[in-house]
């Protein structure tokens, strides 16, 4: 496991770096240049799950969230570079909201104005 979590922090890594151009995923105004679309917002037993439609920009095409009292619980990218999105969705578990929020938005990849992980930090301020 150690090993794993080790190589998972080695590859987000990679990815903020190849990625974190010019963190300029919000516009002036504070809007995102390239926001998410919320297709379903529900909470069953405690549990809300966010599933949001990522913009054209990025890879991935929908991301799947779900939030206990605060804390991601899962989260499930669907496209994008398997190795990133895995190692992405395995370091926010666990992890606060706001945190998660804080360290992956406005992360730029490769020019786009934003990221797979900008795009999760978007989902997840919805749910703040």
């Amino acid at each position: 496991m150690k090993k794993f979590l080790a190589i998972a922090i080695i590859c987000l890594a990679a990815l903020t770096s190849a990625c974190a151009q010019n963190n300029s995923g919000k516009s002036m105004n504070g809007d995102f240049a390239y926001p998410v679309k919320l297709i379903s917002d529900k909470t069953t037993n405690g549990v809300r799950e966010i599933i949001v439609k990522t913009n054209a920009q990025v890879c991935s095409k929908q991301i799947d969230v779900k939030i206990k009292n605060g804390v991601i619980q899962k989260v499930e990218f669907t496209g994008g570079c398997p190795g990133n999105t895995q190692g992405v969705e395995r370091l926010v578990v666990g992890m606060k909201v706001k945190d998660a929020v804080d360290k992956l938005g406005g992360i730029d990849c490769a020019g786009r104005g934003t990221s797979c992980p900008d795009q999760l930090a978007q989902a997840l301020i919805m749910a703040l």
